[in-house]
């Protein structure tokens, strides 16, 4: 019969030993790597702290009505960072 590697495994010899009984899974701990768990509040929410820019207040409102930054993204929100980061540095030439 053929042998495979890490066929001392339970989920391997159960797929050609149909008599084989899985065992317990054992909890391993957290796996940093994976997804987050869904959460049992129901709550979504992101607090992000503020920074300070130091940006004038008449420019920040420009740009708050230049940029929208709930705008849809597909680069998690970069393609938006950028658009400020460029904006800024054209407005901020000027002054």
């Amino acid at each position: 019969m053929l042998h495979l590697q890490n066929s001392h495994h339970t989920a391997p010899r159960g797929v050609f030993q149909r008599d084989v009984v899985e065992e317990p899974l054992e909890q391993f701990g957290i796996d940093w790597e994976g997804p987050c768990p869904d959460r049992e509040d129901g709550e979504n929410d992101l607090t992000v702290p503020g920074i300070d820019a130091n940006i004038p207040p008449s420019i920040l409102k420009q740009l708050q009505q230049s940029i929208n930054p709930l705008a849809s993204s597909e680069l998690f929100g970069l393609d938006i960072f950028l658009q400020c980061l460029h904006w800024l540095q054209s407005t901020m030439k000027g002054h």
